[in-house]
């Protein structure tokens, strides 16, 4: 007997002893195990049919996805971007220059400067529910209310810092600037390292 013939009995024998358990389970053990769209299963009475398996998406992929699904095939600061941005288009903002600076184990942001074209104009005060937006502290107390839009740019520019340059505000730090361009929706991340050099010779003749 060959293999696969082998392979097909062992399914076979499998799905019998399981066929009061869950189809998912069935499903799988005919995707391992097996190398047809068909075999023959046990159903609950005993007899035996023909289990054809839908090798597509599952039954929930369909449904709108969920916030958890959106997280794992959109990154928390995409999604962050994006309702940052069309707030800054709903209000005729074109641009968006935030400022930081950090040393000694302490950053912080500087100052936010928002401009329609050449004109300096201010921020808006307009505030996100809370599921416009995610939150990148998986320690954070759950929120009971909005987050304004100034308090989501400083957390996207906090988290685009942390994810390119981790432990930026240690010993000497570094400064510069995050700029959102919203006609493009992009940020330009224009970053400075401190660094303390020192240059010694010592000779002894």
């Amino acid at each position: 007997m060959q293999n696969g013939d082998d392979l097909t009995n062992i399914a076979r024998r499998l799905l019998e002893a399981l066929c009061k358990t869950d189809d998912y389970i069935r499903e799988w053990l005919v995707i391992v195990l097996g190398d047809a769209d068909e075999v023959t299963a046990g159903d609950s009475g005993g007899n035996l049919r023909s289990a054809e398996i839908d090798h597509g998406t599952t039954p929930d992929a369909a449904q709108t996805p969920s916030p958890e699904r959106r997280e794992n095939t959109e990154s928390k600061q995409d999604i962050n971007k994006g309702s940052i941005m069309a707030a800054l288009a709903a209000a005729g903002i074109t641009s968006l220059v935030v400022t930081f600076d950090g040393n000694s184990d302490n950053g912080q942001i500087e100052s936010i400067e928002a401009r329609a074209g050449e004109t300096r104009v201010e921020l808006p005060a307009s505030c996100f529910d809370d599921e416009d937006t995610i939150s990148s502290d998986e320690d954070a107390p759950e929120s009971n209310g909005d987050t304004s839009l100034a308090e989501a740019i400083e957390q996207l520019c906090y988290d685009l810092l942390e994810q390119e340059h981790d432990g930026w505000e240690i010993n000497e730090g570094a400064y510069g600037t995050s700029t959102f361009n919203v006609l493009d929706r992009s940020v330009e991340l224009d970053f400075n390292l401190r660094i303390v050099d020192e240059e010694n010779s010592f000779h002894r003749f």
